[in-house]
């Protein structure tokens, strides 16, 4: 009885065995990385990505970029892709053991540049009119992306505001998003029917560039 159980264990084993290196050979070496937001890669903001190693654990997963930018691990097959130029760049995914890289593909993301923002004033953003009051009590502009799925922000770097009255124009430049106090004065001086224009408006990016982006205009009811 007990060399009966014995084979049968030692059946069990052996079975378990072969079908372990039988699923082992039918994974063959190969990766697979998956962009967690979209199949693009924008300048200047973090791009995570997911690798996976068929069979292999996550940490021996070595993951490098070519074409311009950095891959920083996160830990758990979870990567950060930062691109700082280009149209495509690869990544190229390895498995490391012993010290040594086997190569188990490379994959090609399109590289793009974050679109423009779009101004805000108080809660408008497009031409329009607005109560003087809520136009005294808005603190400045604001450069938002509608639409986009990545967090990122623009800083608004300087502008030109315009008001518009009986015929006049006056200018006001300002630094950065604020009112300047002059412009908040002739706010307060405005009659309905004034039109304020903010225009030249410069922003900078995540990505340190600088951009001149449309402005907006509004009639003070």
């Amino acid at each position: 009885m007990k060399k009966n159980i014995f084979i049968v264990v030692l059946t069990l084993i052996v079975v378990s065995m072969v079908s372990f290196r039988f699923i082992d050979q039918q994974c063959p070496p190969m990766a697979s990385v998956f962009a967690d937001k979209m199949n693009v890669f924008y300048v200047g903001v973090d791009n995570p990505i997911t690798v996976a190693g068929c069979g292999i654990p996550p940490e021996l997963l070595d993951v490098n970029i070519s074409g311009g930018g950095m891959v920083t691990a996160l830990g758990n097959g979870r990567f950060n892709v930062k691109v700082t130029s280009g149209t495509q760049v690869d990544i190229s995914v390895s498995e490391r053991k012993d010290s040594v890289l086997y190569p188990l593909g490379k994959f090609s993301f399109r590289v793009k540049r974050i679109p423009d923002p779009v101004i805000y004033f108080g809660s408008s953003r497009i031409d329009d009119s607005l109560a003087l009051s809520d136009i005294i009590a808005a603190p400045g502009i604001r450069p938002m992306l509608n639409n986009f799925d990545f967090d990122c922000a623009f800083t608004v770097v300087k502008y030109t505001a315009t008001v518009i009255e009986n015929g006049k124009l006056e200018d006001f430049k300002c630094l950065g998003p604020a009112i300047s106090d002059d412009l908040k004065n002739r706010f307060a001086k405005m009659n309905a029917g004034a039109r304020i224009e903010f225009r030249n408006v410069t922003v900078r990016g995540p990505d340190g560039s600088i951009r001149k982006i449309p402005g907006l205009s509004f009639i003070v009811k």
